[in-house]
């Protein structure tokens, strides 16, 4: 689950979070978050990992550099596991490149749902 959004909205990530695992007990939840919501989220009895993403260089005026970041989230995801659900519950531009950049089948909001609407036509199911 991919929640790289304010603290807020972290927050309100937390009852998807549970929700999931109510209904899939048995499945590996981990978490991409920024700083602020690592500390919250570190010690959540149903997220199994938590890992941080440094949000503060996806300045919009940076876009056209946007290869460069993509690597740069590559090779810091790199490591991670294969998931089967790769799951962005914003639609900022931060959480989508951070989503796409895990492997995994990405999942995100649609159009009208979407915090920034452009994002949701990079991902394969809406």
């Amino acid at each position: 689950v991919v929640s790289v959004s304010s603290l807020g909205d972290t927050v309100r990530a937390l009852p998807v979070l549970h929700d999931i695992h109510h209904h899939y007990p048995d499945t590996q939840i981990d978490l991409l978050t920024n700083a602020h919501g690592l500390a919250m989220l570190a010690n959540n009895p149903v997220v199994n990992e938590v890992y941080e993403v440094s949000t503060s260089r996806w300045a919009l005026s940076k876009l056209l550099a946007w290869g460069g970041y993509w690597k740069q989230l590559r090779n810091q995801f790199y490591r991670l596991p294969t998931y089967d659900a790769v799951i962005d519950l914003h639609g900022t531009f931060a959480g989508t490149m951070s989503a796409l950049a895990i492997t995994g089948f990405c999942y995100g909001p649609a159009f009208g749902f979407a915090r920034q609407p452009w994002v949701s036509f990079l991902y394969r199911k809406r």
